[in-house]
């Protein structure tokens, strides 16, 4: 499954320009400043740990697709993260 087809699969009616891929990525606080509207975050991998915090509460993103705006909110991720954690984020570019 290609992340193209993985994005369809979850959520066929998404609009995105880029797709970003992050292995074991430790994101502290930040806002995407030159992201527009909604964005959709998954994790997938063997992996524990690593929750992703978005204005202050976290989400489990293992297998959960989870949508947020991440040009207006503060988002991270927390360690330790135990195994392999892939993020894949879909989102547009301004």
């Amino acid at each position: 499954l290609s992340l193209i087809e993985l994005i369809k699969f979850i959520k066929p009616d998404f609009i995105y320009t880029t797709i970003q891929l992050n292995k074991n990525y430790k994101s502290n606080p930040h806002i995407d400043i030159n992201n527009k509207g909604e964005g959709l975050i998954i994790g997938l991998g063997d992996y524990e740990g690593g929750k992703t915090t978005i204005n202050g509460l976290q989400y489990d993103i293992k297998y959960k697709p989870t949508i947020f705006n991440a040009s207006k909110w503060i988002h991270s991720n927390e360690l330790p993260i135990t195994g392999d954690r892939y993020s894949i984020c879909y989102f547009t570019l301004i």
